[in-house]
């Protein structure tokens, strides 16, 4: 007996929603992004730290 189009259909939904929510909640592709622009994650408050270099010159 094959499984049905709609059992199949459903799997896929469930497995995509548990991915989605994975990515959510361990933030990987945000800690991705922030390490490659010279950042560091700030798992706590959620952000990208990246700290900028001084200002040379005046702004007068």
């Amino acid at each position: 007996m094959r499984p049905s189009t709609g059992r199949i259909l459903f799997m896929f939904v469930a497995l995509l929603a548990a991915l989605l929510v994975f990515l959510w909640w361990s933030d990987i592709i945000l800690v991705k992004k922030c390490e490659a622009h010279g950042g560091v994650w700030d798992a706590e408050a959620r952000v990208c730290r990246i700290a900028l270099p001084p200002i040379h010159g005046t702004w007068t």
